[in-house]
């Protein structure tokens, strides 16, 4: 039995100063292949930034998803 853990340090004065760790991955489903790609960084204390505000995930995006309807 095992549960996810959550590291989170937020500046609550800026929004985008929020950093935090999910061990168990971004995805949370067994054998997804992101699954324990935040392990590493929980165990050694590091924590990487969460963005809230859309110029700062415009910044710092690494792709794009766009979902459609099936007729378009």
């Amino acid at each position: 039995q095992w549960s996810v853990s959550w590291r989170m340090v937020a500046d609550l004065a800026d929004s985008d100063k929020v950093r935090a760790n999910l061990p168990g991955g971004v995805v949370g489903r067994t054998r997804h292949p992101q699954l324990d790609n935040q392990i590493a960084a929980f165990r050694e204390g590091r924590v990487d930034y969460l963005w809230f505000s859309d110029a700062m995930i415009d910044q710092h995006a690494e792709s794009t998803l766009t979902l459609r309807p099936a007729d378009e």
